[in-house]
């Protein structure tokens, strides 16, 4: 089982950093590898349950929380002025709208949408009535 969590995390460090652009083997890497650091954990709170060592299980147990929030998430969104135009464009049909509709579009236009519109159009609220729709 270490061999398999070793290989995977070779794998996700590999494409992490040698390979551009979404990163989906890494994306897809985290879903097994996060079984392993499960156990990993339980071991470690077992042994800390049972073996009494309290000091060890804080301090691996705050790395663990430091490495989550250090590591953040990847927002690197670029916006042409294509997304920028299709933005203008539909943001002129639907301002004068009281609900807006669902767009179905690239995040990029629909980030440009809301900047647009000074936050009145926003992308949560747009997942929300696509939600709706699809239902």
């Amino acid at each position: 089982m270490s061999l398999i969590f070793c290989a995977l995390m070779v794998a996700y460090f590999l494409s992490w950093t040698l390979l551009s652009g979404e990163h989906s083997l890494a994306r897809r890497l985290t879903l097994f590898s996060v079984i392993f650091l499960v156990l990993m954990l339980i071991d470690v709170v077992y042994q800390a349950l049972f073996i009494k060592q309290p000091l060890f299980t804080i301090i691996l147990l705050s790395l663990l929380f430091t490495i989550n929030f250090y590591s953040g998430p990847v927002l690197l969104i670029n916006i042409s002025n294509r997304d920028l135009n299709k933005a203008q464009a539909i943001w002129q049909d639907i301002s004068r709208l009281d609900n807006y509709p669902c767009i179905k579009d690239d995040l990029e236009v629909i980030l440009s949408l809301e900047a647009l519109s000074a936050k009145r159009f926003q992308e949560s609220i747009n997942s929300n009535n696509c939600y709706i729709i699809n239902k």
